[in-house]
């Protein structure tokens, strides 16, 4: 759905899942998959329960909603 979208603004992208349960004991930390998605070049990307409060404290900024709610879902 994402990429078809994508695609339909003429935008080249891919949407994938990083799936922490998956990784059992051995997902690495929040800040890390943050610096993984900057270093591996993402422009943004989607933060799913438990981590939308957990990830306000290491974001740059917020959007007035955000701060209002205390929860982000997505990254820029």
């Amino acid at each position: 759905m994402h990429e078809a979208e994508g695609r339909a603004q003429g935008l080249s992208c891919v949407y994938t899942l990083l799936d922490t349960e998956t990784m059992g004991e051995t997902a690495p930390p929040l800040a890390d998959l943050i610096a993984f998605a900057g270093h591996f070049g993402f422009t943004g990307f989607n933060v799913t329960f438990p981590y939308k409060q957990e990830i306000i404290p290491l974001l740059d900024e917020l959007s007035e909603a955000a701060e209002i709610l205390g929860s982000v879902n997505t990254v820029v």
